[in-house]
């Protein structure tokens, strides 16, 4: 006879069915949370001084055994017909489960566990099953320690599937599920701030605002009762955006009692409300929803400088995140040499990790993941078993690279929706863009979305660039959106939501519109400037005033007429330190660590750290996990303007000889420092480096740049002539591969004046000239070169 199946079912209180038939439950607790260990170890024989030490640790080991043997007895006679699954002998305990048992458990956790690679439709499926199965915390009427370990652990699990379920829904865009994922959230853990903030903003989407509001009230009230706390900024600030969007107050917040924490037009460009963008903002949203479903795009975003492109796309960003996308955010620095797919490599390096590489490996050819490790080195560490991809003919190993940065990102957006962010493409490389358009080909059916910024003016002044930028514009679909500057009441908005409730008369938002023309950067600066003159300040109630002369204006002297004197203003009353520091700063860019700042501005440790304070304080340079950066780029090109050259020249030397000490090999920041600084030899030295990494990585067109650039200052190098051969013969190389053939047979004739009686040297020129002949056709010619090198 076929025996019947057990399902023992331990979230909650401890059940078990035979069959159809429930069976009675052993009446002692102790009895109940012994059968539920056994159950949860079945198959294992547990030592009975295991069991002893576990559930009658306080008692001699007399009554002990005796309570155990009871404590059986009761299990024995619970499980009725289902007894033959216990047994026992003088040693150990053991509970079996036939096949076809099944415990609830145990099926929780392997639905948890997602098979890879994922399907979300399938991940989904699992995971409401799994948070279905999680009726209540496991043996909630038990406090064995044992018991409350193993509880505390099942629920984070459940927890844990509750988040991701809520993501995978947000990603599917069924709002309404993710919204009983956050309820469940926050039911289970009512501390868990985040799960509140996002029950705001599903409500809110759901067009149910006041929900949210009543939510926040709620979250208040329980931090408040529970750990006297209030809730984090950023929940603030989400109800209050909430509210601004409603027209519904949000329930008071306190402040500090003196009033005087800083103006919000002080602090980081990215808390800035964003007011004016309601358009822009939802097309790019409706890009994020349909890459989320599976239609992925690119979309160019086009403004002058300060007009507000980095501040939408931090929002999109914020709105991407909790939508459960990743973001990846690449920057190209400038102006200065480009470095080789500077925007795409730093995104990549951010998102790739030893699980990534593993996920990745999985999904695509090891020959694409062995290319992309000349971006990201650390993949050749976390993958050591790939082969080098095979040797291929100059050209096509391009192709092969781009395919391979295509497939990596493609394979990204298929372990989990992306968004990536590239800023300032009109300081990128050649090669990034054509990376990019080989990109937007192939993203119709991928979670990928692209949203890549740039400056109109700038770009057009590179015609290479500019055209692969129209070339990009068809490849994307022409997604694109222009950013324009304020209208006059979006930058009343903004003065208002910058000042808080306590209100400027309405002549100075006319006043500033008509100064700054809408341009969100220059309206910030020219409030940060009547703020650091003094004439824009709080009274002692803490309510705005201002100091107008008799026609009613702010004092003519502080009319800023453009951004940069504005800047400029606000940079006068620096102390000379700062001054210093922020040369420095403006000087190594990107490279501005504490390190290297301390090297450069040659300032005692103890006025650098009081530099830098000040310049936080005054919202010029931001703090970051690695270093400082400028709060605009904009304030960076001013400060870097005003200096003189022989400060500028002695920074520009002084970063070189930092930047030598810190990175382990050149890089073109170092290359642009030394030459900057008129080191010529380091100069052209940095600039081979860097053209040969350029090589490595297949962007010979960026190699052919630093070539060039390297070439161009060796006269002042004073190098040999030897050395100066050697650096002809890459470029004409590089030359060669691109096919400019007029340049390489340039080249190649500067090569035969250096050569001088060289044999080797006179060879090499001779047979690159045949090949180089060969390409044109012109045989005759190409045969006579190669007997010559013979």
């Amino acid at each position: 006879m076929e025996a019947q199946r057990l399902r023992a079912r331990l979230f909650g209180l401890i059940e078990l069915t035979l069959g159809d038939a429930p069976l009675t439950m052993p009446a002692s607790v102790k009895a109940r949370s012994l059968l539920g260990y056994l159950i949860l170890n079945h198959d294992r024989p547990i030592p009975r001084d295991r069991l002893l030490g576990l559930f009658w640790p306080e008692r001699p080991d007399t009554a002990a055994r005796r309570a155990l043997s009871h404590a059986l007895w009761q299990i024995r006679r619970a499980l009725g017909a289902a007894s033959d699954r216990l047994t026992t002998d003088q040693d150990a305990v053991l509970f079996r489960l036939l096949e076809g048992d099944e415990v609830d458990v145990e099926e929780f956790q392997r639905l948890c566990m997602t098979p890879w690679p994922p399907s979300p439709a399938e991940e989904t499926k699992r995971l409401r099953r799994a948070v279905e199965l999680y009726r209540a915390d496991f043996l909630e009427d038990t406090y064995d320690d044992w018991a409350l370990l193993e509880r505390e652990r099942l629920r984070e699990s459940y927890l844990h599937a509750l988040e991701r379920l809520l993501v995978l829904h947000k990603q599917a865009g069924d709002y309404g599920r993710a919204l009983d994922c956050a309820r469940q959230l926050v039911a289970a853990d009512p501390l868990r701030e985040e799960a509140h903030c996002e029950l705001m903003r599903l409500y809110h989407l759901l067009g149910r605002s006041r929900s949210a509001l009543r939510q926040y009230q709620t979250l208040r009230r329980i931090l408040k009762e529970e750990l006297g706390a209030e809730p984090a900024p950023s929940t603030v600030a989400l109800a209050q955006e909430i509210s601004r969007q409603t027209a519904v107050s949000v329930p008071h917040v306190p402040v500090p009692a003196d009033g005087r924490e800083a103006p919000l037009f002080l602090k980081d460009n990215a808390q800035i409300p964003l007011v004016g963008r309601r358009e822009e903002r939802a097309f790019l949203l409706s890009h994020l929803e349909a890459a989320l479903a599976g239609r992925g795009s690119l979309v160019l975003i086009e403004g002058e400088a300060g007009v507000g492109k980095t501040r939408l796309l931090t929002e999109i960003a914020q709105d991407a995140s909790w939508r459960g996308a990743q973001i990846l955010r690449g920057k190209s620095t400038g102006p200065g040499p480009p470095m080789p797919y500077q925007p795409l490599a730093g995104a990549l390096r951010s998102a790739l990790s030893p699980l990534r590489a593993e996920q990745l490996s999985t999904l695509i050819e090891p020959v694409w993941l062995r290319e992309i490790a000349a971006l990201v080195p650390s993949l050749a560490e976390w993958l050591p078993d790939i082969a080098p991809a095979p040797t291929l003919e100059p050209g096509r190993d391009t192709e092969r690279f781009l395919e391979a940065l295509t497939r990596t990102l493609l394979g990204l957006a298929q372990i989990a929706p992306h968004l990536l962010i590239l800023e300032d493409l009109q300081w990128a490389d050649e090669a990034t863009l054509q990376a990019l358009i080989h990109l937007a080909r192939n993203l119709e059916d991928s979670r990928l979305l692209v949203l890549a910024s740039y400056r109109e003016h700038e770009i057009r002044e590179h015609p290479n660039l500019w055209k692969l930028l129209l070339a990009l514009d068809r490849a994307s679909g022409g997604h694109r959106v222009k950013l324009s500057r304020l209208s006059p009441e979006a930058t009343a908005e903004l003065i208002s939501r910058v000042l808080g409730p306590s209100r400027m008369p309405s002549q100075l938002d006319e006043w500033i519109y008509r100064e700054s023309e809408g341009n969100p950067l220059f309206i910030l600066e020219t409030l940060r400037t009547l703020y650091g003159e003094g004439v824009l300040y709080r009274d002692a109630q803490g309510a705005w005033r201002i100091l107008w002369d008799e026609d009613g204006k702010p004092p003519e002297r502080l009319l800023p007429p453009t951004v940069e004197q504005a800047i400029r203003q606000r940079l006068a009353h620096l102390r000379d330190e700062a001054k210093a520091v922020l040369g420095a700063a403006a000087v190594l860019g990107d490279e501005a660590t504490f390190r290297n700042l301390s090297a450069t501005s040659d300032l005692p440790r103890e006025q650098l750290l009081s530099a830098l304070d000040e310049l936080r304080r005054k919202h010029l340079l931001l703090e970051e996990p690695t270093g400082y950066r400028f709060s605009h780029d904009k304030v960076r090109q001013v400060v870097y303007e005003a200096m003189d050259p022989d400060t500028r020249r002695a920074f520009h030397r002084q970063a070189a000889l930092a930047l030598r000490q810190t990175v382990s090999r050149y890089t073109a920041s170092f290359a642009h420092h030394a030459e900057q600084g008129e080191m010529w030899p380091e100069a052209v030295r940095g600039y081979r480096q860097m053209a040969r990494y350029a090589t490595e990585v297949h962007a010979y067109t960026v190699a052919l740049e630093h070539y060039t650039r390297a070439l161009t200052l060796t006269d002042r190098a004073n190098l040999p002539e030897a050395e100066v051969f050697e650096l002809l013969r890459e470029r004409e190389t590089v030359l060669g591969i691109l096919g400019r053939r007029k340049e390489q047979m340039d080249d190649l004739a500067r090569m035969s004046r250096y050569a001088g009686d060289d044999p080797v040297r006179r060879a090499y020129v001779h047979h690159r000239r045949a090949l180089a002949l060969t390409q044109v056709s012109r045989y005759p010619e190409a045969e006579d070169e190669a007997r010559r090198a013979l």
